[in-house]
């Protein structure tokens, strides 16, 4: 298992995730995963109420949130891992 993935299974339980995970789908079962992704960061996307986006903004945090996890573990795998955040810093 990679340090990153270690770290990540260390900070959150799995209870807490699990409650940030109830989302609505926001299409159907055709969608890819990028598509999926992409609803998240939509600017446009309006909420009928404060706690609909509440819920949106925390399923969003946990979909994101997994998704920058696998591009970290799959650059540290490729051993791209430093030399990516050596870019992100500079």
């Amino acid at each position: 298992m990679s340090e990153v993935k270690k770290a990540f299974l260390n900070s959150m339980k799995f209870e807490t995730i699990k409650r940030l995970m109830d989302i609505d789908p926001p299409f159907s079962e055709e969608i890819g995963q990028d598509e999926f992704l992409f609803e998240f960061m939509r600017p446009d996307k309006t909420f009928r109420s404060e706690s609909e986006e509440l819920k949106h903004l925390r399923s969003a945090r946990a979909i994101l949130g997994d998704e920058i996890l696998t591009v970290y573990e799959f650059l540290e795998e490729k051993g791209l891992l430093d030399a990516y955040k050596n870019y992100r810093d500079n």
